[in-house]
């Protein structure tokens, strides 16, 4: 009974980690370890379900809708860490389902990363040949614990050494997001604002051609949004990892905030130059460098 117990705890933390990793990893466009979990729960559900899954993004890179198939058995999955009624939706409407090859396949998703329980009550409209049903064929974690809880202590032990043979030297590997990573997707964020206000600011072509255009004007305001968007993205980003940073590198970061508070706050009500802080020019450069190395 202790034993057992100690296997789902086991169990629960590993899931739980993975999901964190895959979730932080995805809101910087980085999916590598979402690929890396397909492998992974492949394994996993073979062994709780007896089935014989195949990875088709092993032999085909994003293979269209279906991530693991098992002919013998009749099954199709695709693993995703967009838990969104729209995800279901527009794998359910994709072309490759409708082929006479997967008649009376069943067809499930199982959801890594952000859970979203909504999304086993929503209806959805499938083709016919397929067998789908929301509260059935749709894995969140905790159903996959669940299945784990009510497994044998026998066939609990099995999936314990897969998760310690497999999942914890690919946690190793992907431990959340590196700080080359997320330098790199503040970088881009920054190349998009510098585009925008050379594009569209007070000393764009655009400005200069038309001083006193409303429309330049109105242009101008919109895009400033975005720019705000932006810098409200990196900071988030960089408050949720930054000892990561050197000390140094921290005060670059703190420089960056205070401009873009300046800016959003000018754009509120004008401030005087001298309460106006300045965009630290330094600051691309050491992302940059930071990539580089």
């Amino acid at each position: 009974m202790f034993k057992t117990s100690n296997y789902l705890d086991d169990f629960i933390i590993s899931l739980k980690n993975l999901n964190e990793i895959v979730e932080k990893r995805a809101k910087l466009n980085l999916l590598d370890s979402a690929v890396l979990a397909e492998s992974f729960y492949k394994e996993l559900l073979n062994k709780l379900f007896s089935w014989r899954l195949d990875n088709l993004n092993i032999t085909r890179s994003n293979f269209e809708a279906i991530d693991l198939i098992d002919k013998t058995n009749k099954v199709i999955i695709q693993v995703s860490c967009t838990c969104e009624n729209k995800k279901i939706r527009n794998t359910l409407s994709k072309n490759e389902l409708k082929k006479e090859e997967y008649k009376d396949f069943s067809l499930y998703f199982l959801f890594i990363g952000n859970q979203n329980k909504n999304v086993k009550k929503a209806k959805y409209t499938t083709a016919g040949q397929l067998i789908f049903n929301a509260k059935q064929n749709i894995f969140l974690t905790e159903d996959i614990i669940k299945v784990f809880q009510d497994s044998s202590p026998d066939m609990q032990s099995k999936v314990i050494e897969i998760i310690q043979q497999y999942l914890f030297d690919e946690n190793n590997i992907n431990n959340a997001v590196s700080k080359k990573d997320l330098s790199r997707v503040i970088l881009e964020k920054l190349d998009e604002n510098s585009e925008i206000f050379f594009k569209y600011g007070p000393h764009s072509q655009l400005a200069m051609k038309s001083p006193y255009s409303k429309s330049s004007y109105q242009i101008w305001e919109k895009k400033k949004k975005e720019i705000i968007a932006n810098n409200n993205i990196i900071i988030e980003l960089y408050n949720k990892d930054q000892q990561l940073f050197e000390r140094d590198e921290k005060n670059l970061f703190n420089k960056f905030k205070l401009n873009a508070e300046s800016f959003e706050q000018n754009n509120k009500k004008r401030l005087d130059s001298n309460a106006y802080e300045s965009f630290p020019k330094e600051f691309p450069r050491m992302l940059e460098s930071i990539i580089e190395n």
